[in-house]
């Protein structure tokens, strides 16, 4: 590829709200592991940058379509959720990085336009390097296996989902060795993800308790009564002996040092055998499993 008159280009951004809490939460786990893979794949390719920023946020199909007008995409299908995803490229790093990558010094002239075969061959070809990158970031939730399903630039727009669709957009800046931050966008149907329980968090935000109703029942619980069982020995006799027991006979039994305490078939404490008041008593000497003071 021949390297042409270099072009200075302005930093692009993305301005958009975030996502709302408890739309899909655990949509920014992926975006975090998606980010380190991205870092670590992109500059292969001819893409000196490192990941500066990440965010999430939902977005009309239309709309994100729109904000990415010019940009180089690549589209996987994700057939365990019966969708596809779509990660999107400004037009100027991808074929800065594309001369780059076969040699050029990576400037980049002209408006945006369509690849050229060889230029269309290597971006499936970043497709492929990314699949896996994917596949990882989604392994919390579950094994997806994309695959790329087409390439291209803004000419043939990114379709993710049909466009009256929320999607949602995991977005990421990049910075290049230049410092200019350069946007890169991974778009996914929003609806499929619902139901994937991998994506939803099982903690519930904590609500104000009455100081009443606490006290209350904590008393309520300190009420409560458990039947408390030690062993004082386990003697041994023969199946002779056994079968030959009549009322009368004496087992011998040695008495241990201590003795367990259960509560529940759970041994909370050991003591020794004594007397108190006229009646047999333990007196406990330690307690176990986080019992006690």
């Amino acid at each position: 590829m021949t390297a042409v008159a270099e072009r200075t280009f302005e930093r692009a951004t993305l301005d958009a709200p975030r996502l709302p809490p408890g739309e899909v939460p655990g949509l920014d786990r992926v975006a975090q592991r998606l980010a380190r893979g991205l870092a670590q794949t992109l500059p292969g390719y001819g893409m000196e940058v490192r990941v500066s920023g990440v965010a999430v946020r939902p977005a009309k199909h239309d709309a994100w379509q729109e904000q990415v007008a010019s940009h180089a995409w690549v589209r996987f299908a994700i057939p365990e959720i019966f969708a596809s995803a779509t990660i999107t490229f400004p037009f100027a790093l991808i074929v800065s990085a594309i001369d780059r990558y076969f040699g050029g010094e990576g400037v980049c002239a002209g408006e945006a336009r369509e690849f050229t075969p060889a230029e269309r061959r290597s971006l499936r070809s970043l497709g492929a390097a990314l699949a896996p990158v994917v596949a990882s970031a989604w392994s919390d939730v579950g094994k997806f296996s994309p695959g790329v399903e087409d390439a291209g630039h803004a000419v043939a727009k990114p379709v993710a989902a049909a466009l009256d669709e929320t999607l949602a957009v995991l977005e990421f800046t990049v910075t290049d060795g230049a410092g200019i931050d350069w946007p890169l966008t991974f778009a996914v149907p929003q609806e499929p993800l619902h139901r994937l329980p991998g994506l939803h968090s099982d903690v519930r935000p904590a609500r104000d308790v009455s100081p009443v109703w606490k006290r209350a029942m904590q008393g309520a619980l300190m009420d409560v009564r458990f039947p408390v069982r030690t062993v004082l020995s386990r003697p041994d006799i023969s199946l002779e002996r056994l079968l030959s027991l009549a009322p009368g006979d004496v087992i011998p039994v040695l008495l241990p040092a201590t003795v367990p305490l259960s509560v529940g078939g759970r041994v909370v404490g050991h003591g020794t055998i004594g007397e108190e008041n006229g009646r047999a008593a333990i007196r406990l000497e330690r307690m176990e499993g986080g019992f006690g003071r």
